[in-house]
């Protein structure tokens, strides 16, 4: 279980004693996020729920119509995981035409989601400025943003299993944050999320009507210089026998934004990225693209 954070009143000191910051390594790292959402709100996100499950149902050649392109970090693609399959529709609406999108999903109403998701980000965005003292910088960088949502399907599995297998292996996201919105299932509470805190400890992700689960992530934790730790997540394999849907909201800064210390702690020091990649005291500052950010998590050196 992790810990849930009531969004219309959080305030930075319950924020603190559950993310990790600094040397503090005693937080989940994760939180479950409730409360931010209307009635209007919750039947908009019933509707693309549903409209997801639809899109999934349909004939991969239909779906391949829109494949993903590299540099706006949208588009479909299949992706494979062990003997597992996983599929993901990336996208943006402002940075998509017409042609980049599916005849199957409605754009308008996945631009009123991306509006919901966009609000909640700014939300975190103010409190972390305030965490690490660093004004309004993490906000006004997302003004415009490199933001991306994502519809993933996990497909049913009823082949064999060995102790080692998950549908989604241990790693950190190499954006700054990501939201996971929970999917409601006929077919089981579970939602096979973990998480991993710095200290180690694995969390299962509790099942909660329209929660929103919050995990750090690498690019963060660069521009930190390691105040802000990413976090480790996996997929487990429980309750693999029936099809796994999430709804993702992948946060970054606008292009060309110069990922520098948000503050002047652990400036002049080598840093270890708590989801990978390591990296000299004296290299040159991070200028934010998709492409530059997927570097983070190999260890790219500037």
């Amino acid at each position: 279980m992790i810990p849930e954070i009531d969004i219309r009143t959080v305030d930075i000191n319950e924020f603190q004693k559950v993310f990790t910051t600094g040397t503090n390594l005693t937080g989940t790292n994760c939180a479950l996020l409730t409360g931010f959402l209307n009635d209007e709100q919750k039947l908009l996100l019933d509707r693309w729920y549903a409209s997801m499950v639809e899109f999934y149902k349909q004939d991969s050649s239909i779906k391949a119509q829109t494949p993903y392109r590299i540099e706006d970090h949208v588009g479909y693609k299949q992706m494979s995981r062990d003997r597992f399959f996983i599929e993901r529709f990336l996208y943006y609406p402002s940075r998509m035409t017409d042609n980049d999108w599916p005849e199957s999903l409605d754009k308008n109403l996945a631009t009123k989601i991306v509006s919901i998701c966009d609000d909640l980000t700014f939300r975190i965005l103010a409190l972390l400025d305030q965490m690490i003292g660093s004004g309004t910088t993490l906000v006004d960088a997302h003004k415009p943003s490199l933001n991306t949502s994502g519809l993933l399907y996990y497909p049913a599995y009823r082949g064999p299993l060995y102790k080692e297998d998950y549908r989604h292996g241990v790693h950190a996201d190499y954006n700054l944050f990501t939201l996971f919105w929970q999917i409601p299932s006929p077919y089981t509470d579970i939602t096979g999320l973990e998480v991993k805190d710095l200290v180690g400890k694995w969390h299962k992700v509790q099942r909660k009507e329209y929660g929103v689960t919050l995990c750090f992530a690498n690019a963060l934790e660069y521009w930190s210089n390691n105040f802000f730790k990413s976090t480790p997540h996996r997929v487990t394999n429980d309750a693999i026998e029936f099809p796994r849907y999430t709804m993702t909201h992948y946060i970054a800064p606008r292009a060309g934004t110069v990922l520098e210390n948000l503050s002047d702690y652990n400036r002049g020091n080598d840093l270890v990225l708590s989801g990978g990649g390591k990296f000299a005291a004296d290299r040159e500052p991070l200028v934010t693209s998709w492409q530059s950010m997927r570097a983070i998590n190999s260890g790219w050196k500037g």
